[in-house]
């Protein structure tokens, strides 16, 4: 019997392999498209941050060299060069700090207690990932013990749960891992890649209080149930991390 939660894999022979894949991306550009006419944003403009997003994607992700970009992209190692240049920019420093002090509260979370460990399981040097876990000290969410002759132990503080903060770096580091969670869903349910995935929308008509109520309860018991794995993976073993993100908002309504 085929789980609930693969399901919606349907394989159409009539769609050529470079057909879905250029739909699917095309899908997934839309909503950037619509924020970016909201915001009147020169099709320059945009077109320069998608080279970025795909810059960002191919050479962090990927590990491709200059040469490796020149020949995908098409574009010359001068070109490469300036996007380099433009992507280690201000302008993202604050994305990349908060998702590297994501990454090493998954490390902890995982059990890598001290400053070494995290930097082999997050890649990044010693000094750097002690600096990363200082920060996550200062700011609260995690606790340092340390003993005579020993190095530091870093423990996430259990006291602190919510992980929404009001400025904007927060806000847009939410956004991205809010996406990278609907992307794993679409990888595991539409690419046939392996796991547990589920995806459904439901569309109803509510008035607006009934609605808040609807998503408070519906937060809390989230909450409530994913606390309840978490706690059995600590208690029996697991190595598999999980995300779950639940998305509300009156549809149709788009301005601008």
């Amino acid at each position: 019997m085929v789980p609930a939660y693969r399901r919606g894999v349907v394989a159409d022979e009539s769609v050529s392999t470079v057909e879905f894949q250029r739909r699917l991306v095309f899908s997934l550009l839309k909503p950037a498209v619509r924020l970016a006419r909201r915001f009147r944003l020169p099709l320059k403009d945009f077109e320069h941050l998608c080279r970025l997003a795909c810059f960002e994607e191919y050479r962090r992700r990927g590990g491709l060299s200059h040469a490796d970009l020149s020949r995908t992209f098409g574009l010359s190692l001068r070109t490469i060069g300036n996007l380099e240049r433009a992507y280690r920019a201000d302008f993202f420093a604050p994305e990349r700090e908060l998702a590297q002090r994501r990454r090493v509260e998954d490390a902890l979370r995982a059990g890598h207690a001290t400053a070494a460990a995290v930097a082999e399981a997050v890649k990044v040097d010693a000094g750097e990932a002690e600096r990363l876990l200082e920060a996550l000290v200062a700011g609260g969410r995690a606790q340092r013990e340390a003993a005579p002759g020993e190095a530091a132990r870093y423990r996430l503080d259990p006291a602190y749960r919510n992980l929404m903060r009001s400025d904007l770096d927060a806000r847009v580091d939410g956004v991205n891992h809010q996406l990278d969670v609907m992307f794993e869903t679409l990888r595991c349910r539409l690419l046939g890649d392996d796991g547990p995935a589920l995806g459904r929308t439901l569309s109803f008509q509510g008035r607006d209080e009934d609605v808040a109520a609807m998503a408070d309860t519906l937060v809390r018991a989230l909450r409530a149930a994913c606390g309840d794995v978490d706690d059995r993976a600590q208690e029996h073993g697991g190595d598999r991390a999980f995300a779950v993100t639940l998305a509300l908002a009156p549809v149709g309504e788009d301005e601008g």
